[in-house]
């Protein structure tokens, strides 16, 4: 690759990364001006859950801060469903305007929830081939972030980003590994695979915080060591972390112990409940998968 090419591929991640911390604002601003608002209903999704107005709001201030800054995507989202902006798409996105709406009805405002959105390149991509993953928690006012090669940063009320690491676990031990679990993943995975995973972390610090975009907080920043969930719904909040648990030093993986970054995105575990299974070091995802399937 020339030295312009190199220059060029630089110039679109820095645009790109702007362009999603930008969108992830716009969704923060809107969650702070609709209030209680935020917690009216307002229609059916695709999934056939009931849509607050603050996931449809939120969504459309991402949506509208990409169009503006000509950012041309497929994006699949959780409100709107795939859409198309701008012409000629060259990348893929995926966005997610409210994960963790069980504890915004409950908490608005106090609780942990968030906005989640994730930009590939490519409109057919492979999870490696990430160029952004963004978290804005609305509550805290935290945006986690990362672009690849740039590292996982957080930054808190619009203050100077810090760079995130998650932590340097490298043996199985109940006394060092913390696990989120997300709530979905109980529902999903019945039956035996379920029983076996719960009846093995019967010694581990399990916690169920019921929002994805949270799990995966607390993993980057080191609060936890292991979040397991499963695909479903798009995977939108999956294709959001990938680059920030990438770029953070931790790896995703299958129950198999095969990395996702091969995996492409529309077609892994689109139809199929799969556990994906996110881990802070290689070497503690290489002692905890043979763990959990035998």
């Amino acid at each position: 690759m020339s030295n312009e090419n190199i220059l060029s591929d630089e110039k679109v991640l820095t645009h790109v990364t702007e362009i999603g911390k930008l969108a992830l604002t716009a969704a923060y601003n809107v969650h702070q001006k609709l209030g209680a608002h935020g917690l009216d209903s307002i229609r059916r999704n695709q999934h056939g859950e009931t849509a607050l107005m603050v996931d449809i709001e939120a969504e459309k201030a991402v949506i509208g801060t990409l169009a503006e800054n000509k950012l041309s995507l497929i994006l699949k989202s959780e409100e709107h469903g795939l859409i198309q902006i701008g012409e000629n798409p060259q990348f893929f996105g995926v966005l997610d305007g409210l994960d963790g709406t069980a504890v915004y009805k409950k908490e608005r405002g106090v609780g942990r929830y968030g906005t989640m959105l994730g930009i590939y390149d490519s409109t057919n991509p492979k999870y490696d081939n990430y160029l952004f993953g963004g978290i804005m928690e609305h509550a805290s006012h935290r945006l986690y972030f990362a672009s690849k090669g740039n590292g996982c940063w957080k930054q808190e009320n619009g203050l100077s980003p810090q760079i995130l690491r998650c932590t340097d676990v490298h043996q199985l031990n109940p006394k060092t590994c913390r696990f989120h679990i997300d709530i979905p993943f109980d529902r999903i995975f019945g039956g035996d695979m379920m029983k076996k995973i719960a009846f093995r972390l019967l010694r581990f610090p399990v916690t169920v915080l019921e929002s994805s975009a949270i799990n995966y907080a607390d993993l980057i920043d080191g609060n936890v060591e292991v979040v397991i969930e499963g695909t479903r719904k798009g995977n939108l909040e999956i294709a959001t972390a990938y680059p920030l648990v990438k770029e953070a030093g931790g790896v995703i993986v299958t129950i198999d112990g095969k990395s996702l970054g091969n995996k492409s995105y529309l077609n892994y575990g689109q139809k199929e409940h799969l556990p994906i299974i996110s881990v802070c070091t290689t070497q503690l995802a290489q002692e905890l998968i043979p763990f959990l399937r035998s």
